[in-house]
């Protein structure tokens, strides 16, 4: 590179002879060329325009790092390896989101929250029965929606949002229009009669049941269940007469809770 302008001389000399102050050429103004050469930095090639990184870096870490469930772009960030955070951190929006605090605790704000639901009647529901038959609770208008977050109500029954492993739990306050009748009650999915199905199939769960010697008195019956659902899987309450006859069972008051507490494979 020839040295074949006085910028390109004086800013030289500058270099070379650090305690000898040698000014750029005075030529009224002071640019980028200039600043070079008072920083003692070899004012022969202009600076260029600062580079603007027109992507981010979405992937940190050894090897091949590739998203597994986020989408594989720029404005995403994937890590090959652990990340700990010693304050805290949030997830989310503005108005719903998580936080795990510096203490561990995991907190949820606004609509953030695992899936739920839940119904309830008081409504005396009276259905009639057949002996070791099934019999959902769906009388038109008797059951009312609790809370629901990534579950849907429709009368008479939830519907989970997402497959996961929910922990199911209901209680009901039941009488027979015959005494000494041993009524039984459960958790029904999918609103299928099925005595007894696969873990979380469609059909009245053997977990989770409850049953009752009903004499002439009202009485309580309750149960729970951690049960496997699939998306889209509906849950409702079931009772069915186990000894012979037919008698009418009422329902005064009854409710059920469904509340996600793993994934669908947990």
């Amino acid at each position: 590179m020839a040295v074949d302008t006085q910028t390109k001389r004086r800013s030289a000399l500058g270099m070379t002879i650090m305690a000898l102050a040698i000014a750029p050429v005075p030529d009224g103004t002071v640019g980028a060329v200039d600043r070079e050469h008072i920083l003692g930095i070899y004012a022969g090639i202009a600076p260029g325009t600062p580079v603007v990184l027109a992507t981010l870096i979405n992937k940190i870490g050894t090897g091949v790092v590739n998203p597994n469930h986020a989408a594989d772009l720029n404005a995403n960030v994937v890590f090959g390896g652990d990340v700990e955070v010693q304050g805290d951190a949030y997830f989310g929006g503005l108005a719903n989101y998580a936080k795990i605090d510096s203490g561990g605790d995991v907190l949820f704000v606004g609509a953030a929250g695992l899936a739920y639901g839940s119904m309830y009647t008081n409504a005396d529901i009276l259905v009639a029965t057949v002996s070791n038959v099934w019999k959902e609770i769906d009388a038109a208008q008797a059951w009312t929606t609790g809370k629901v977050h990534n579950c849907t109500f429709a009368d008479p029954k939830l519907t989970v949002t997402y497959a996961g492993t929910y922990q199911v739990t209901w209680h009901a306050a039941v009488n027979s229009s015959v005494a000494n009748k041993h009524v039984e009650g459960g958790i029904m999915i999918d609103s299928t009669v099925t005595d007894g199905p696969a873990h979380g199939a469609a059909g009245v769960q053997s977990e989770g049941r409850d049953h009752v010697e009903l004499l002439a008195t009202e009485q309580s019956m309750s149960g729970g269940a951690i049960l496997q659902l699939a998306a889209g899987k509906t849950i409702s309450f079931a009772v069915r007469n186990v000894d012979a006859g037919t008698p009418n069972i009422t329902v005064a008051h009854g409710n059920i809770t469904a509340i996600q507490i793993a994934g669908a494979s947990a």
